[in-house]
């Protein structure tokens, strides 16, 4: 299970970090904190989990797709 202190941080870094990217707001920063909370939820919460599950059972495929698009947007900047 996951500490208390360290899910409210990832919740914190999910809303606030995607409500600052929609506003435009501190952009690398913003990204910076859903890209670590990304790398939380493929290595800690699916770390058995395959990439892709065509039975509907969980994986790691939208993680990863949300840890790369963060790291785009870490690297080029809201412009």
């Amino acid at each position: 299970t996951t500490p208390g202190i360290m899910q409210f941080i990832a919740s914190f870094s999910e809303f606030f970090g995607g409500l600052a990217l929609v506003v435009g707001l501190l952009t690398p920063l913003a990204a910076l904190g859903i890209a670590a909370t990304m790398l939380g939820a493929i290595f800690i919460a699916h770390a058995g989990d395959p990439w892709i599950d065509t039975k509907g059972g969980r994986s790691f495929e939208m993680a990863s797709l949300f840890l790369l698009s963060s790291l785009v947007l870490m690297i080029l900047g809201a412009g």
